[in-house]
């Protein structure tokens, strides 16, 4: 698991994202991110990853800006693996 906690910077600075990528040895091209916030979203985003975005339910008043996300979804159980490993093609 990795945290910004760790990290100089949080969320919506790629850190994160980058640490994670390079200790992993993943491809960012071949990744997904599942992000419940914009500064979630645009950490992924200018880590090179692509991002689905899906609102955080035990918030559902708090506004989520989707631009530039691969997908936005209202819940998780609108994913299946065909649509996640279409958005890597």
């Amino acid at each position: 698991m990795f945290s910004a906690t760790t990290l100089p910077r949080s969320k919506p600075h790629p850190d994160v994202y980058l640490h994670a990528l390079s200790a992993l040895t993943a491809n960012p091209a071949r990744t997904l991110a599942l992000e419940d916030s914009t500064l979630g979203m645009r950490a992924a985003l200018a880590a090179g990853i692509a991002c689905v975005v899906c609102p955080d339910t035990s918030n559902p008043s708090a506004s989520l800006d989707h631009t530039g996300a691969a997908l936005g979804v209202d819940s998780l159980v609108q994913l299946n693996y065909n649509t996640l490993a279409g958005l890597m093609d």
